[in-house]
């Protein structure tokens, strides 16, 4: 026997409904892939990016110091964060 309505006993609305709620739950999963792909994907290029500079300034430092030997005593950054021995002490 199959489940098919009886004659005057359509029941459409029912059809209807669970077509709307499946397509909206759709449409929700979608939305949440995206916004997940989409936070990935600037996650992953802000690292990248971070490496790309990070190899810059290896660069920079790199052609300074084949430039000015005497420079590597230097420390580039602020002096607070120096890395002399003297200070430990």
């Amino acid at each position: 026997m199959s489940n098919l309505p009886i004659q005057g006993e359509c029941n459409c609305s029912k059809c209807y409904f669970e077509l709307y709620f499946s397509i909206k739950r759709i449409i929700f999963w979608t939305i949440i892939i995206a916004i997940y792909t989409v936070c990935s994907l600037s996650i992953f290029g802000a690292l990248l990016r971070s490496v790309h500079i990070l190899q810059n300034w290896k660069k920079r430092l790199h052609n300074q110091l084949i430039e000015n030997p005497k420079s590597a005593d230097v420390w580039p950054f602020h002096p607070e964060f120096s890395c002399d021995e003297s200070d430990i002490e």
